[in-house]
């Protein structure tokens, strides 16, 4: 079983600052609690939309749903997806069709809707076109859907 802990810090910028810990259960019943906040984040930090319990390649997997936002008027949900073997919680380079997260950008007028259906096993979102030139996205949502099978996780919906 896993717990997510996500902790807003009072920050004086523009952006999202949070703390980000999984609390689980070791195989040998050992109790940890680790901060997952990647050092390798490039300065985003989340905060969780969604936990979800999922099964694939004969295991117990957990799908993490979460956002943050920083300046500029746009933001982001992300998905990922993390395993406990042994004593370690180690997360998914594979899930998405050799992806380890889905990272989906918007202005912050329009809605991402980043979802998990436990129901159909698909997982949706708004995904929306980034203009290089003028720095923001497009107005425009196409939905993509990513159905849960065997392997992980598969892209179903229109092509982004």
């Amino acid at each position: 079983m896993l717990k997510i802990y996500d902790c807003t810090e009072r920050h004086s910028g523009c952006c999202y600052s949070s703390e980000f810990y999984a609390q689980y259960k070791t195989e040998s019943g050992e109790i940890k609690l680790i901060d997952i906040q990647s050092p390798d984040e490039e300065g985003r930090d989340i905060y969780i939309i969604g936990l979800e319990t999922i099964q694939f390649e004969g295991r117990t997997h957990y799908l993490i749903l979460g956002g943050g936002t920083c300046c500029g008027g746009k933001y982001f949900h992300i998905a990922r997806v993390y395993h406990i073997s042994g004593d370690k919680l180690v997360e998914s380079t594979t899930a998405f069709e050799g992806k380890y997260e889905l990272m989906v950008g918007a202005n912050r007028s329009s809605k991402i809707n980043l979802k998990y259906s436990p129901e159909t096993k698909t997982l949706s979102y708004n995904s929306f076109v980034f203009d290089d030139y003028y720095g923001f996205y497009s107005r425009e949502a196409t939905k993509v859907e990513w159905r849960l099978r065997k392997n992980g996780f598969e892209k179903i919906g229109k092509s982004e």
